[in-house]
């Protein structure tokens, strides 16, 4: 891989009043100024010019919090950019390493003391390890990638049906669920906001991390290993895995169509008040995948009234905690997976066999519903992917499953639909496959 050696420091900063947010930017020009010799400024497309501090303070004067503008700077230490839409400000700045590494403690209390007044989420990290872990664009990867290189990455389909890098699969992978950043890198802070989605508990008690700011107010900074240009070391990359998997990432929110395909570390359930985990460990209380578990810690943080509650507790799953949705009346107990198998290379092929398996082959748990109950996983697709479900592939795959072919009338417009009777072993599951429509009925 071909390395700039550049950082990257990317923030999120809200709440502002007027003058808050005009102090706020006039600021950035100042960090600008102490830790590099800006050359030009750019408004928006217009056409660059020659970077003056007055002609800047001026338009600063003038911000309103109605605004939507971008502004760059460039220099010799880096680029920066700033953009402000409607009283929230976003900031870029990509420094060298020697300007970086010079001005390191100013950079890093300007960027906490930012944070601590408006911050939303921000992060700093190598610039090599995101654009490793970020960018899906084959032409954009060969900038700084080889053939042989590009050749070991999973592939996906975007929405455009071109052919692209599934980054998700990677650990530095950013990830947006409801306009809250998601991810592992060098530094990584989160506003208090986060608390809406992230148990407060849980962020001060996350493993194998080099460390964790508490500032207060449900504000945090994750700081994952020493140095930043050591990303790539085996033992940091496993960090920073592991740091993903701890904070559930990958299930919160994913964008290649058919999720991670592997089990969890921690799940959630959200409300409009409350944020619910399970997370499962290891009889030495370390972070563990869901069905080797044999500790469980399950929090719920009541954000609006800034209560919280944990249960911990040694045992083994009952089938709830795979078929949460349960009709007493029926005994029948469900879950569900949306998919958008088109995204896929093998049109979901690998994502089906998984998710099967993953509810079917429930080793160690003995409770009663798993014998009362009849246990049923439910694809929900497009009408196109249902028209060409790939139903042979799919056995040819579970070749140690036995099939028994059901139809399914749905109940809203009498329309059949696809399923199956599964057997393997002692462990039995229905799986049915519905187009979206069906989801609200």
């Amino acid at each position: 891989m071909k390395k700039t050696n550049e950082m990257k420091m990317l923030g999120q900063f809200v709440d502002f009043n007027i003058h808050e947010l005009q102090t706020a930017v006039a600021d950035w020009f100042i960090l600008l100024r102490i830790v590099s010799n800006p050359q030009t400024f750019q408004i928006g497309e217009e056409e660059m010019k020659v970077f003056s501090p007055e002609m800047v303070l001026e338009h600063v004067r003038n911000i309103q919090m109605e605004d939507d503008f971008e502004w760059k700077v460039l220099a010799n230490e880096g680029r920066f950019r700033i953009h402000v839409f409607k009283g929230t400000l976003f900031i870029e700045n990509i420094y060298t390493w020697e300007a970086f590494e010079k001005n390191q403690l100013i950079i890093l209390d300007y960027f906490e003391h930012r944070m601590q007044e408006f911050g939303f989420y921000g992060y700093i990290r190598s610039m090599d390890e995101y654009n490793y872990h970020n960018v899906s664009s084959l032409e954009e990867r060969k900038i700084f990638e080889d053939e042989e290189e590009l050749k070991q990455h999973a592939l996906m389909y975007s929405q455009k049906h071109e052919l692209q890098v599934d980054c998700s699969q990677f650990s530095g992978f950013d990830s947006f669920y409801r306009g809250y950043l998601l991810t592992s890198c060098w530094k990584f802070y989160m506003g208090g906001y986060y608390s809406k989605i992230i148990p407060p508990q849980m962020i001060r008690e996350l493993q194998q991390v080099e460390g964790i700011k508490d500032f207060g107010g449900n504000l945090f900074c994750i700081t994952l290993y020493k140095h930043p240009q050591n990303w790539d070391k085996p033992v940091n990359l496993k960090y920073q895995r592991n740091l993903r998997d701890q904070l559930g990432i990958d299930f919160i929110s994913w964008n290649n169509g058919v999720g991670s395909l592997k089990e969890p570390m921690i799940e959630f359930s959200f409300t409009d008040r409350e944020v619910h985990t399970v997370q499962y460990l290891s009889q030495q209380g370390q972070p563990i995948e869901k069905k080797k578990a044999s500790n469980f810690i399950t929090r719920t943080y009541d954000f609006e009234n800034d209560e919280y509650f944990e249960n911990r507790m040694h045992g083994r799953l009952n089938t709830q905690a795979f078929f949460p949705w349960v009709n007493g009346e029926e005994k029948i107990q469900m879950n569900y997976k949306v998919l958008h198998p088109e995204m896929t290379l093998d049109d979901g092929l690998s994502a089906y066999e998984y998710y099967i398996r993953e509810y079917l082959e429930l080793e160690n748990i003995e409770d009663s519903a798993k014998e009362k109950f009849e246990s049923i996983l439910i694809f929900y697709l497009a009408e196109e992917n249902l028209r060409k479900l790939p139903i042979q592939n799919i056995k040819d795959r579970l070749t140690d499953v036995f099939f028994k072919q059901k139809k399914v009338k749905a109940e809203n417009n009498g329309k059949k639909f696809p399923g199956f009777k599964l057997k393997k072993g002692k462990n039995k599951l229905t799986v049915i496959f519905y187009d979206f429509e069906q989801m609200n009925h």
